[in-house]
């Protein structure tokens, strides 16, 4: 569910109003910083981007044009430049259960719950083999539960070039834990 920033934010965040500043950072630090550990940041590092994502947005905001719509995925935007500034040299990200969680359908049967911990795993691989692109994608859309446009604001690519790659992860991801799934 796509959570709605207070009316105005935008404006009064640009005019840097210290309420609207502490107001952004109460909402979104937690899912920036859950983004980050699901983007392959141990806890000290997410801390740290986290931390920095904002810095750099209270450094940018008066450049801002966007309307309160807009402030999340700019929030978000900040974060995966913080990001890949500091993992330029990291060829391969690892990410967190909470994505696996988060793909995995909420309403599940008793048995299905006995099995969930390897289901998890078994998400967590499939996730983990996706292109760096398709996953964030994935981790965009289902951890933190961004819109198609907020995604593709935040990847600086077409809407549908997201709504692509997403539709190419799920049917990989489909695959891939179908072939987990098989006894070896």
């Amino acid at each position: 569910m796509e959570q709605n920033l207070v009316k105005g934010i935008a404006e009064r965040l640009r005019r840097r109003d210290s309420e609207a500043i502490e107001y952004l950072v109460s909402v979104l630090h937690g899912p920036v910083y859950r983004y980050l550990i699901d983007c392959g940041s141990n806890v000290p590092q997410a801390e740290e981007l986290a931390a920095e994502t904002f810095f750099q947005v209270l450094r940018t905001i008066e450049g801002f044009r966007g309307d309160d719509n807009q402030v999340r995925a700019f929030v978000f935007s900040t974060a995966r430049n913080v990001r890949t500034r500091c993992y330029r040299q990291t060829s391969r990200m690892e990410f967190g259960s909470d994505v696996a969680q988060n793909v995995i359908d909420a309403e599940q049967l008793p048995l299905q719950r006995l099995l969930a911990k390897e289901r998890n795993e078994q998400v967590a691989d499939a996730v983990a083999r996706l292109s760096e692109v398709a996953r964030e994608i994935v981790i965009l859309r289902f951890a933190e539960d961004l819109s198609i446009n907020e995604i593709a604001s935040i990847c600086d690519l077409p809407a549908g070039t997201v709504k692509s790659h997403l539709h190419r992860a799920k049917q990989e991801l489909k695959q891939t834990i179908a072939e987990l799934e098989s006894p070896q």
